[in-house]
């Protein structure tokens, strides 16, 4: 699969690793695994294939922190 989240981008500090579908009571979602290339920490992202209602994303930062209005 080659996209916009999986291609990658010229001097990115993130590399794209691995992604799978996972199905849930809660619809399907894709989990897409990516690599920091400055700490090696790892990111996974969540994304809704199938979502069950309307509305805006929610976003969740690894720092605990509270994103800003």
């Amino acid at each position: 699969m080659t996209d916009a989240l999986t291609s990658a981008t010229p001097g990115s500090p993130v590399s794209f690793e691995v992604s799978t579908n996972v199905p849930t009571t809660h619809g399907l979602f894709e989990m897409r695994a990516y690599r920091d290339l400055v700490t090696s920490a790892e990111h996974v992202a969540v994304i809704a294939k199938t979502p069950r209602r309307p509305g805006p994303p929610r976003t969740a930062h690894s720092c605990g922190c509270t994103p800003s209005a």
